[in-house]
């Protein structure tokens, strides 16, 4: 697939290539995609929260910070 994320390139290389892995395996490789897409999300808001002094840092939720009881 071609670079469809160039337009990330100048300003936000990290996330660029994220975003790009995500699009080069969305066919071959799906849940390799899903992981660099992820990735990707991540550095935005990562990247949005550095930056952007009027939003407000929160704590993280239960679903990322550990896993759901087991129950069998």
């Amino acid at each position: 697939m071609g670079d469809v994320f160039g337009f990330l390139q100048a300003e936000w290389p990290e996330i660029h290539e994220a975003a790009q892995k995500a699009a080069d395996a969305a066919f071959p490789e799906p849940r390799t995609a899903c992981f660099y897409a992820r990735r990707a999300l991540e550095l935005a808001v990562m990247w949005a929260y550095r930056h952007d002094r009027s939003l407000s840092p929160i704590a993280p939720s239960n679903a990322t910070t550990k896993p759901a009881p087991f129950a069998a």
